[in-house]
């Protein structure tokens, strides 16, 4: 969850989150700073529920101010210590998080590291059944072969547990060396982990491990030029004399990874376009290239003005995309401009290396093949528009040689599923905002119909674009409890099609007079509401509205003449 900022508390507020920045991000944060951090902005309240054989206070203790980044404020329920982990299968009210911490040593001393992993697997198997909450369990970490066989057993196993994440402990001991553990506190706390490997594990689990279970992943990251990526100014050093220090190159070597697992780039500078074009050519040093840029405004107008520019291109809200420049003014600006946009400090080459690596919701647990596909879907874009032909849709759809694949019960999509609920506000008729538990819960439930959508042309391959989960009982009403179409479909003239041959496929030839969309209203789903009253010829509005089946038919043969339609089991 990203705050926003009123205008009018823009400046004050964004002095307050990057000092705040200052304090999580720097190399080694301190117990002292970190307990006396508050945070001055609002926060939503997060129930952490742990399951542990080993103390966790150390970590607990120090994990708020991390969460505060994202927007959170943590409230832990401690199970007893217990190696039996008894308490998982009890129920009881979900938490948003449960947290699986243990000490793996206790049981490789007793059992083989397979035995061990396919016990587990049984224990969250059972909390599977009592909590639809995304489960974190951290790795065993050690150097032995036993270890690694247990990790890999873990890895293995959990692939087949919805919304139940292995999270990589030993990045945390690899970070600190030596440092990682201190036997000397064995005696006092019962556990041998170090004060620093407690911090560092806080900032893991509260910067990046649990906000990426509970909130989208950004899409974007949007940088500034001079004394960002490099140090010195364009328009005073020319290319050849602005710097590329050893932490600026790291630092565009960290984008280029971003770009990589699917984050979109763009770059907003204030220089000409000629020197900014200039500086790439006579740069080839630079790790970061144009090409790897989906988005570019150089020019001297406000940044809010330019940034709002990209977003437009990006086809994306400001509530998914990080800002990063080196001047609190322009952060200020941006802020008071676009409230939701997250926003990061480049004036210390270390601290935005480390933002870049930390800032919540820049790293998901898992990547889908809709990731990589982002970008190169979105470079067509341009030239899709440009065949536009607004008379004759269907001959739009037909010069595109568009593809529709229909899945019916995508139990290998949970992931997507979970994205494309929780993602999609501007064509999101019902937000449910399904976790991947809560998904596969629906596959399983005979009452209830889910379909996935995928996209191509012979321009690009979209991916998964498209949601379609409702409820059928026999004699009853359908309902289609959610419709979620990724924003990167829409303006191709589907989302008719998608809809009406998604229902056909699951109602199947007992037609009923008409089916009913729930519908709510949210900060931006208004053209899902302008499409839903279209269809329903009628305003939509809460709690739903009821559509003709006979419209649903007649939209699908219209359309289905220009599209081809793939269904798969």
């Amino acid at each position: 969850m990203r705050q926003a900022v009123s205008g009018d508390g823009a400046a004050g507020s964004v002095v307050e989150r990057l000092a705040w920045q200052r304090l999580v991000f720097a190399e080694r944060p301190r117990r002292l700073d970190l307990l006396r951090g508050r945070a001055g902005w609002p926060l939503e309240p997060v129930r952490i529920r742990v399951h542990r054989n080993q103390p966790f206070e150390f970590v607990a203790s120090v994990m708020a101010p991390f969460l505060a980044l994202a927007g959170r404020a943590p409230k832990f329920e401690l199970s007893p210590y217990d190696d039996a982990l008894g308490g998982m299968s009890l129920g009881g009210p979900a938490p948003d998080v449960e947290l699986v911490w243990l000490d793996f040593g206790r049981y490789l001393d007793r059992q083989e590291p397979e035995a061990v992993a396919a016990w587990l697997g049984d224990r969250l198997a059972a909390l599977r059944l009592s909590s639809p909450a995304p489960v974190l369990v951290t790795t065993a970490v050690g150097g032995d072969e036993s270890t690694r066989r247990l990790n890999a057993s873990l890895e293995t196993g959990l692939a087949g547990l919805p919304g139940c994440h292995l999270v990589d402990q030993t990045v945390v001991a690899d970070c600190l060396g030596r440092d990682y553990l201190d036997e000397r506190s064995r005696s006092f706390a019962g556990s041998s982990l170090s004060d620093a490997a407690a911090i560092e594990t806080a900032r893991r689990l509260g910067l990046v491990w649990i906000p990426a279970v509970l909130a989208p992943r950004l899409k974007a990251v949007v940088v500034d030029l001079d004394a960002t990526i490099y140090e010195g100014v364009l328009a005073e050093d020319g290319p050849a004399g602005v710097v590329l220090s050893e932490a600026r190159w790291a630092l565009q070597r960290r984008l280029v990874e971003l770009a990589d697992s699917g984050v979109l780039l763009a770059v907003l500078s204030k220089n000409e376009p000629a020197d900014v074009e200039r500086l790439f050519a006579e740069r080839p040093d630079f790790p970061l290239r144009p090409e790897r840029l989906s988005a570019m405004v150089a020019s001297w107008r406000p940044k809010p003005e330019g940034l709002a520019r990209i977003l437009e291109t990006l086809r994306i809200g400001p509530g998914a995309a990080l800002f990063v420049d080196d001047n609190p003014g322009e952060l200020a600006a941006v802020a008071a401009a676009l409230p939701e946009i997250a926003l990061l400090d480049a004036s210390d080459a270390g601290l935005v290396l480390r933002g870049l690596r930390w800032y919540p919701g820049l790293q998901a647990l898992r990547v889908t093949a809709e990731d990589s596909l982002r970008a190169a879907d979105l470079a067509v874009s341009r030239t899709r528009a440009a065949i536009v032909t607004a008379a004759d849709p269907e001959a739009y759809l037909r010069s595109l040689g568009t593809r529709l694949t229909f899945e019916r019960s995508p139990v290998g999509r949970l992931t997507r599923i979970h994205e494309l609920s929780a993602k999609t506000n501007q064509f999101n008729t019902g937000f449910l905002r399904l976790s991947e538990a809560e998904a596969a819960a629906r596959l399983a439930d005979p009452s209830t119909f889910l379909v996935t959508i995928a996209l191509q042309d012979r321009l690009s391959d979209s991916g998964v674009v498209g949601l379609v989960v409702g409820r059928q009982v026999p004699g009853s009403t359908p309902i289609v409890e959610e419709v979620a179409i990724s924003c990167r479909a829409l303006g191709r003239g589907v989302e008719d099609l998608i809809v009406a041959e998604a229902l056909r496929g699951v109602i199947g030839s007992g037609h009923p007079s008409r089916v009913r969309f729930a519908f709510r209203t949210g900060p931006r789903n208004e053209p899902a509401g302008t499409w839903l009253e279209r269809l329903a010829g009628r305003p939509a509005s809460e709690p739903g509205v009821d559509v003709a089946w006979s419209r649903l038919e007649d939209l699908g043969v219209t359309a289905s003449r220009s599209v081809e339609l793939v269904w798969e089991e």
